[in-house]
């Protein structure tokens, strides 16, 4: 056990049992280290304040970015971006105080749906669409109904109905004409040069059900090619192929492109249906 004689030889002025003489060697010991002469209780209470005023300023800011992260709503699930546009576009058709003709967005309905900035008319139309078959019919050929060395230019899907084959085509922008809207969608899908000179009106397709994704009508033309040296997919098919006469209906069509098919066979190269395609 160290006596009290052991303390006086560090410092003789400090006795334990003087709570007074404790008091003044901690301020003198202190003052002594401290060239701003600034007692110890002057220091810790400035320090204080700041440490109080660095929490008030974390609070504030912690709360802030809470507030802010609420402000942006989180969906329960993933929607994906095709869903949450189409129940965007339900919920402000909800609250249109127009009439809508034709049908209504509200009702989920495949079609395109607008509201016109002049007379305020508001309607749901079927979506319009081109497909374009392209024959190839190599030079020196003649075109009958038989004519083996002819092909038919199709393009092989990358989108759904994936993997399957499809006469090339899309839908016509605002401002052009199904003309327009062929000859740009064939270069689009196949970039062969087609010409609107070549373009032949062969029919049209309007049945509701024809497009499972939306309802459609859409124009067909026929156009005669004699070089398909350039022929290359496009961005959104897996492939583009020409495909022999005798063998198109053999390949899985999407759509209704086997009806629209066999009945361009039934016109113009009846010699190459089979039986089940002529029923």
């Amino acid at each position: 056990m160290v006596s009290s004689s052991s303390f006086s030889t560090v410092n003789p002025s400090f006795h334990w049992n003087s709570p007074s003489n404790f008091r003044n060697y901690n301020i003198n010991s202190n003052n002594s280290n401290n060239s701003n002469g600034r007692s110890c209780y002057h220091c810790i209470t400035s320090n204080g304040w700041r440490s109080v005023f660095i929490l008030c300023l974390l609070s504030i800011l912690i709360v802030a970015i809470i507030m802010l992260s609420s402000s942006f709503p989180k969906p329960s699930r993933f929607i994906p971006y095709g869903e949450r546009q189409s129940n965007e576009v339900i919920a402000q058709a909800s609250k249109c105080p127009y009439v809508w003709h034709g049908g209504s967005p509200a009702n989920n309905i495949k079609g395109s749906c607008w509201c016109s900035g002049i007379d305020q008319y508001c309607m749901c139309t079927p979506s319009l669409a081109i497909d374009g078959i392209i024959e190839y019919v190599p030079p020196n050929t003649t075109v009958g109904n038989r004519c083996d060395h002819c092909q038919i230019i199709l393009v092989k899907r990358r989108d759904p109905p994936r993997d399957y084959y499809a006469i090339p085509g899309g839908f016509v922008n605002v401002g052009e004409s199904t003309e327009e809207a062929t000859v740009r969608e064939l270069h689009e899908e196949t970039h062969l040069t087609i010409t609107k000179d070549c373009l032949e009106q062969f029919r049209w397709y309007s049945d509701p059900t024809r497009d499972p994704r939306r309802h459609t009508v859409s124009v067909v033309y026929r156009c005669l090619i004699h070089s398909i040296d350039k022929l290359k997919q496009g961005d959104d098919a897996k492939a583009v192929k020409a495909i022999s006469l005798k063998d198109v209906l053999d390949l899985p069509l999407a759509f209704d492109h086997r009806h629209i098919l066999s009945d361009y066979f039934q016109k113009y190269h009846p010699h190459y249906l089979k039986p089940q395609s002529k029923a």
